[in-house]
């Protein structure tokens, strides 16, 4: 089951959430599900493959695709929605993180995804606990200071 916070800004109240972890439609082999596709001839996401629900970009759903499925690579348990940070937007961003791990020419490797601002800057993964080690600022009113809750457990 996952968890959530919830930050709001002491000087005007504007509020977000994070989600955390992951639920129960997040089996391991929920991101395994991959069809044949015969006019295409090749492997395609099945409607149903989660890796649909959590990666928005293309590029990247290609990188996962040609992994899995040219490489033999595996998920690891270590994956689920986590926070990253953006230094030049001074923002909080909630994305999934994961490791496939696949073998290249005899080589152990592991693809971790890189995430970016839209400023085109790589974010950095933090903790939930560090949220306020990090300088962010309100959306609305541009203040530093939040306070920290926990939110509803989702799944």
């Amino acid at each position: 089951m996952g968890s959530s916070f919830i930050y709001s800004c002491s000087n005007c109240g504007y509020s977000f959430d994070f989600m955390l972890g992951i639920g129960f439609a997040y089996s391991p082999d929920s991101f395994y599900r991959f069809n044949w596709d015969e006019e295409e001839n090749m492997w395609c996401y099945d409607k149903q493959n989660m890796w649909l629900s959590v990666i928005k970009s293309k590029k990247m759903l290609q990188e996962i695709k040609d992994i899995m499925m040219s490489k033999n690579g595996r998920l690891i348990e270590n994956y689920g929605y986590g926070l990253y940070y953006s230094k030049s937007c001074k923002k909080i961003y909630n994305r999934f993180y994961f490791e496939l791990y696949y073998n290249e020419d005899g080589q152990m490797k592991v693809f971790i995804p890189k995430y970016f601002d839209e400023h085109k800057k790589e974010l950095i993964r933090i903790n939930a606990g560090d949220v306020s080690k990090v300088a962010i600022e309100c959306p609305k009113c541009k203040g530093t200071e939040f306070m920290e809750g926990i939110g509803p457990c989702w799944d």
